[in-house]
């Protein structure tokens, strides 16, 4: 049985829709790129697919994740029986300039559709699990679901999520942290599957405790949308950005925190692969494939766009900008937000043919990561005419909460101020200043590592975090399981 996600990009290519790219006008752009990095070919890892890409507190690094093929059997991988490379699952750590630390692991994993989440100083991943390997081939008998340490990149435990029935295919996991479990969502179709661009895909959702225990499902069909989608979670609001279809409308899905339908907006884009996404306070962000032209061949390109709190856009910018003549094809675009930037990661086709534009083999694929700066708010406003900065102090709920032993918390100032970050335990007594001092205007985050001021770390229970601002106080809640 071959992967669906390949039934799934060949059907993208070759069904293809003309559509308006709708962009803001009269107003800088929101994004300034400032790095573009090429992280495969790189020694002996030739290619890579199902990138990922996230921030990992205790290295304070970036670290990119995506299968890969090997020149020859590294750390105990095994060749491809009949050639002379092996697969594996690399990991590639940079610091948050994207200079590469040199540090990098292999584990010999070999699967498909593999997605991936970073939780505090935690990797999480899923795959759909090889019975038989080999070349564009992989008979799948269920989703496996692993954590490692993501500093010292130590297997910490590995689950089977559900085996699949006979005929039923499963693709495209995305990994998301909601109300404090580990959602797996993934699309599963029944036999014959029903492959195709226009196709709307069920939802399917497992949920796992941090230490990978079962803890429930649900499928989200009733709503219409849920082909490789992303989640965010605001508050007490889950945004889910899916695509009806592979190769239809861009919507947002809100549930409340018990998964009730809230509403559901088309952002008026034809989208495949929304995998990117992410908020900051005062804005969301979301990577996204675009289909560009009618004729074929015709390449897909990676676009970044950003929509205010009510999902209206502010701007919308092209990350690659190929042509068919350039026999480049990039796919999967995945973002990292940290300290005012966006890492925009994916794999690109570099095909000499570009027929099948799709590659089969993941040697033929690159990955790259792009950096932008969010540029400051002066003279950028809302389509309504309203500033993109919060008016008041804006302290978001930290996660992940609750946490083992990092988590980052989130806040927002209107203009630049002398502020206040400390953490309280539950009697009201001070564990630590995490930071005291001026904060320019726009959205900021710090990572707690659950230390003292002497460096000690602290015990189990619930501690406050606040935020002040002259007179201004917020203080939210977190919880360290230990």
């Amino acid at each position: 049985m071959k992967s669906l996600s390949y039934f799934l990009l060949i059907a993208m290519a070759i069904f293809v829709t003309s559509w308006t790219q709708a962009q803001p006008t009269g107003q800088l752009s929101l994004f300034r790129l400032v790095k573009s990095v090429q992280v495969t070919p790189a020694g002996n890892l030739l290619g890579g697919e199902f990138v990922r890409i996230g921030y990992v507190p205790s290295r304070n690094s970036i670290v990119v994740t995506f299968k890969a093929k090997l020149d020859k059997g590294e750390g105990g991988c095994t060749n491809v029986p009949g050639y002379s490379f092996a697969y594996g699952y690399a990991y590639t750590e940079y610091t948050t300039d994207m200079v590469e630390t040199n540090k990098g692991v292999i584990t010999c994993q070999v699967g498909v559709d593999v997605g991936g989440l970073f939780l505090g100083d935690d990797f999480y991943y899923a795959m759909a699990n090889c019975v038989k390997p080999g070349i564009g081939k992989c008979d799948v008998d269920g989703w496996q679901l692993a954590k490692y340490n993501a500093v010292t990149w130590a297997s910490l435990d590995s689950t089977f999520t559900y085996p699949l029935a006979t005929g039923q295919v499963a693709a495209d996991p995305m990994l998301a942290y909601v109300n404090g479990k580990i959602d797996i969502s993934s699309v599963i179709v029944g036999d014959p599957p029903q492959l195709g661009p226009f196709v709307s895909y069920p939802s399917h959702h497992n949920f796992f405790t941090t230490d990978l225990k079962f803890d429930s499902n649900r499928i989200l069909n009733e709503k219409g949308g849920g082909a490789l989608s992303s989640l965010v979670v605001v508050g007490d609001t889950i945004n889910m950005i899916a695509g009806t279809a592979i190769l239809g409308d861009m919507i947002v899905i809100r549930y409340d925190k018990s998964w009730n339908h809230l509403s559901t907006d088309t952002l008026k884009k034809k989208s495949g692969c929304p995998e990117g996404a992410a908020f900051d306070g005062s804005r969301f962000y979301v990577a996204y494939l675009d289909v560009p032209c009618t004729t074929f061949p015709c390449p897909d390109n990676v676009r970044l766009a950003a929509f205010d709190r009510n999902w209206n856009l502010l701007d919308d910018i092209a990350v690659t900008s190929f042509s068919s003549s350039d026999k480049k094809q990039p796919n999967r675009p995945t973002l990292a937000l940290r300290n005012g930037r966006l890492y925009v990661a994916y794999d690109q086709t570099e095909n000499e043919t570009f027929n099948p534009p799709i590659p089969l083999d993941s040697a033929d694929l690159q990955v790259h990561v792009k950096v932008y700066e969010l540029t400051p708010a002066t003279g950028i406003v809302s389509p309504g005419g309203q500033s993109i900065f919060p008016d008041q102090l804006q302290l978001e709920q930290n996660y992940p909460n609750p946490f083992n032993p990092s988590t980052t918390i989130e806040y927002q100032l209107p203009s630049r101020a002398y502020i206040n970050i400390s953490i309280y335990n539950s009697v009201g007594q001070l564990v630590r200043v995490l930071y005291s001092g001026e904060s320019s205007a726009g959205n900021h985050s710090i990572v707690w590592d659950s230390r003292d001021d002497s460096g000690r770390s602290v015990a189990t229970g619930t501690y406050f975090y606040q935020v002040k601002v002259g007179d201004a106080v917020q203080t939210k809640k977190a919880l360290l399981i230990k």
